[in-house]
């Protein structure tokens, strides 16, 4: 057994602790000072973890990680570590208690994305100069586009970014990236880039690279071009005056899941949605534009209700989270599976939960109403402004209110709104700010949170988004107005006094808890003009 004296006025230095804790576990001792980093990696990982555990990620293949840690015994460490990322430790090393702490603190070296850019472009010019000797091509399938392509998507997900905008202009390609809701110029490109880059693209995503004078959408299963990459990509392609845009929606089918009380419910709304959840049969609809989180909240929920004695079959356009226990469909318009047919299959299947991805046509809204009003709970979205008008746009789609009343449980609508840093500052609000509040509220507010900006927002002053909900559970009172043809403000406004708040109202309570800052709730938020 190894063992070093306990010497109070002269204890072992962070380098000798690591090696005989090295030693001890049979582990190899590393030398970070003298280790090329993987910041990519560690920038994966949220930075208090990797504070709170001292355990570094060295490398990456698929779910299986090798990290370096200072203590190796600290199994408590490990089991966070993992449960915080969803990896799986294979391999460990042992370094310092200093050197794990001072690689957390170190800057990334600075113009790493500079060079990667720079060398591209460099072999995109040289390639091109090779044209006028007739050489070669700069074309789809040359190496300096495939990397292009695969940076460009790399970088997206590091950012973790929700979508990537190519958009051509007259002389030169924008690149942009959708990070918690709002766009960000990513990269300045060359003009000469742009249709070997749209090829490209097309080719990764199945598409017909000769058709430019039509839309295209398609999927972008990365992992086929860049191993350990678990991310795919929806694809849409329209064609422009100066030249084909492309909108990629990054879909990570295999990143864990939100469970239902931390996705931004007020606490009286989270009891009110549970509530209808426990019910045994009846349609609750989530509405909301897209990027508002609606499939995230019904697969929160499934997660709840999902156990060995309950058969959930969804169909989705396209599959975005995988659950294990769940039958899982992909709606494909091009060989006639559409939402409509996928749910009069599921009807034979003997389920008795259904998620049908979006009601757009009135025959899965009819046979989504029926399922409902038969045994089973169905789970589906409508792209809609709020709870109320969701009734008005079912109603659009010929459904007879009367079955609109009988099947639904609640109807969420919802947004996803920018979370204030940690950073935030907390002040106090002017007298305008306050008389808006009180108009609303009813009362007014002793402190307001705004945004400073700090090195883990980018100087942003924003990280992340919380969900903002409305919920109109469907009483007595709401189906009569709905059979009298009661719809709109009339309908709000009995909702409203039946206990709903509205996403306007539930914005400024999450105002109040300085999670948001007034301005964004005012920017992002359907208000209430008779409110307001």
């Amino acid at each position: 057994m190894i063992r070093w004296a306990r010497n109070p006025k002269n204890p072992p230095g962070d380098s000798a602790r690591a090696y005989f804790l090295a030693r001890l576990t049979r582990c190899q001792c590393l030398n970070l000072g003298k280790t090329e980093l993987n910041h990519e990696l560690i920038d994966e990982v949220d930075q208090s973890v990797l504070k709170r555990t001292l355990i570094l990620p060295l490398s990456r293949d698929g779910a299986e990680v090798t990290v370096a840690m200072a203590n190796p015994l600290k199994f408590e460490f490990i089991q966070d570590f993992e449960l915080a990322t969803g990896w799986s430790i294979v391999k460990k090393y042992v370094a310092s208690r200093e050197g794990i702490q001072r690689a957390l603190t170190s800057p990334v070296s600075v113009g790493k994305d500079a060079d990667v850019k720079q060398s591209i472009l460099s072999e995109l010019e040289l390639e091109s100069r090779e044209v006028a000797s007739e050489l070669r091509l700069v074309n789809e399938n040359s190496a300096p586009i495939i990397r292009l392509a695969n940076w460009i998507i790399l970088e997206a997900e590091r950012a973790s970014a929700s979508d990537v905008h190519i958009e051509p202009e007259e002389s030169r390609v924008i690149i942009r990236f959708r990070i918690d809701g709002v766009c960000q110029v990513f990269e300045d490109l060359p003009k000469s880039v742009h249709l070997p880059l749209v090829n490209r693209i097309k080719i990764m995503s199945d598409m017909n690279i000769a058709e430019k004078r039509l839309p295209h959408d398609g999927r972008l299963n990365f992992i086929k071009f860049q191993s350990g990459r678990e991310v795919d990509l929806r694809v849409s392609i329209v064609p422009t005056v100066l030249g084909e845009s492309i909108v990629m929606r990054l879909l990570q089918k295999n990143s864990s899941m939100i469970p239902l009380p931390q996705l931004g419910f007020s606490k009286d709304v989270l009891t009110r949605y549970e509530a209808i959840l426990a019910a045994p049969h009846g349609m609750i609809l989530h509405c909301g534009p897209t990027g508002s989180g609606k499939s995230m909240s019904m697969f929160a929920a499934l997660q709840t209700l999902n156990s060995p004695d309950v058969k959930i079959v969804t169909a989705e356009n396209p599959v975005e989270y995988t659950l294990p226990g769940l039958t899982q469909v992909e709606v494909n318009v091009a060989v006639g599976l559409t939402f409509s047919r996928a749910l009069r299959a599921f009807l034979r299947q003997d389920p008795d939960i259904i998620l049908i991805g979006e009601m757009r046509d009135r025959e899965t809204a009819e046979i989504g109403v029926q399922a409902a009003l038969t045994g089973h709970k169905l789970f589906s979205t409508l792209h809609t402004n709020d709870a109320c008008s969701t009734v008005v746009r079912l109603i659009e789609l010929k459904v007879d209110p009367f079955l609109i009343a009988d099947a639904t449980l609640g109807i969420c609508a919802q947004r996803l709104i920018r979370r204030l840093c940690r950073c935030k500052i907390v002040t106090v609000p002017d007298l305008q700010e306050n008389m808006f509040i009180e108009s609303v509220l009813g009362r007014t507010l002793d402190s307001l949170a705004t945004e400073k900006g700090c090195k883990r927002c980018k100087n942003s002053g924003f990280k992340g988004r919380i969900g903002i909900y409305e919920l109109l559970v469907m009483n007595s009172k709401l189906r009569e107005a709905i059979n009298r043809g009661e719809l709109g403000d009339q309908l709000k406004a009995i909702a409203r006094k039946s206990g709903m708040k509205t996403l306007f109202e539930e914005g400024l309570a999450r105002v109040e808890e300085h999670a948001v800052g007034l301005a964004t709730v005012r920017k992002q938020l359907p208000r209430d003009l008779d409110l307001c």
